[in-house]
């Protein structure tokens, strides 16, 4: 396996674990610095929080759509721009549509670990989470099988 295909894969690896990790840290961030009286505000903020972050579960699941379509159209302005339709240009096409793309459905996903670090009730951001992974991973497979040559 080329560099350039372990670097693609690596890249779709950590993009689809960035908002697990990135409530990880909020929430060990919270845990470790703000004072034991921010959970009674996080109480107060709940009831309403956790109908923001079921919204933002649906936000998430219809920005997957968004993000494929984004990827393709992404895609193909890169491979007309390169000029060529080698396997390495396709490669290089999905990666730069993916890198792109998969912010689509991380986005509200992102707003959702906030949510909860604020105090929405943990299962819509869970589920949230889930369905940016997901969407990521879909994105990322273009990119993953483009880089083993298998455009």
């Amino acid at each position: 396996m080329s560099q350039s295909a372990l670097q693609t894969r690596a890249l779709v690896v950590a993009t689809a674990v960035a908002a697990p990790v990135a409530l990880a840290l909020e929430t060990t961030i919270r845990l470790a610095l703000l004072p034991p009286d921010f959970e009674q505000f996080r109480i107060f903020l709940r009831p309403t929080l956790t109908w923001v972050a079921w919204a933002l579960v649906v936000a998430s699941a219809l920005s997957v759509s968004v993000g494929v379509s984004v990827h393709q159209r992404l895609y193909d302005r890169a491979l007309a721009k390169s000029g060529g339709r080698s396997p390495r240009h396709i490669a290089e096409a999905h990666a730069g549509a993916f890198l792109l793309s998969a912010s689509v459905p991380q986005i509200p996903t992102l707003v959702a670990t906030l949510t909860f670090t604020l105090g929405a009730e943990p299962l819509p951001v869970v589920l949230a989470l889930i369905v940016s992974t997901i969407g990521v991973a879909i994105l990322g497979a273009k990119a993953w099988r483009a880089a083993s040559g298998v455009a």
